[in-house]
């Protein structure tokens, strides 16, 4: 239970824009990001070069942070977060790669 507190306290400090919140944010949840735009890579055999996968982590962490956080104020604090991220990463990134605007 500790870990989600930890989650959720990491969320609000983004929320609220406390200093460097952001910046941890990412650190933490980097990792899970990149993890779910190798499997989306694997799963649509792709072969994406590290730029490639760079610039769709980076997508992802430009649309959560849009319009002050949007997508985090509107999730559903019920869920599991990493869950979540999981999901939204890949709507994220196969919206980005449909439209042509990242690795295809």
């Amino acid at each position: 239970m500790e870990v989600k507190s930890d989650q959720q306290k990491l969320i609000q400090a983004c929320l609220e824009e406390e200093p460097f919140a952001w910046q941890h944010f990412v650190d933490r949840f980097l990792p899970v990001v990149v993890k779910t735009i190798e499997q989306i890579e694997a799963q649509a055999s792709r072969n994406w070069q590290p730029t490639d996968r760079q610039r769709l982590a980076i997508g992802v962490f430009d649309r959560l942070k849009r319009d002050q956080f949007q997508l985090l104020r509107e999730r559903d604090a019920q869920l599991d977060f990493e869950t979540w991220l999981v999901v939204a990463t890949r709507r994220i990134c196969l919206t980005n790669v449909d439209a042509g605007e990242n690795p295809s």
